[in-house]
């Protein structure tokens, strides 16, 4: 059986069109208008996930992407009992930009998270 990386699942996500809605990009999501009261679960754990790197993103210059210091953050905070266990920062964010721009943006992060939430 052969394992699936996350640079692997990177390119396969972004050789996929993005849905086509008129009125937004699915990335834009969490900058619709919504009413937490009457979200469904999916609807909430995705601007849940938006609102956390946004979070993390904020704390440098570029609010669009992470660092290794501001994912570092995150891991450490968000997912204390997972993946800082496992990983080396400077490993996983080799791995994690999958595109090798240097930097992780929210696609990226994503997919991680996915990735690594199907182990949970």
């Amino acid at each position: 059986m052969s394992t699936t990386t996350h640079a692997e699942l990177f390119k396969r996500s972004a050789s996929v069109s993005p849905l086509k809605f008129p009125h937004f990009h699915p990335l834009e999501l969490h900058q619709q208008p919504y009413n937490s009261a009457t979200m469904s679960k999916l609807e909430q754990a995705l601007k849940d996930l938006k609102e956390a790197f946004d979070k993390y993103a904020s704390t440098d210059e570029d609010k669009s992407t992470l660092s290794k210091k501001e994912l570092s953050a995150l891991l450490r905070e968000e997912l204390p009992e997972g993946v800082s266990k496992f990983f080396k920062v400077d490993e996983l964010y080799k791995e994690l930009d999958t595109d090798e721009d240097g930097i992780m943006d929210f696609r990226e992060t994503v997919v991680f998270l996915i990735d690594f939430g199907i182990g949970l």
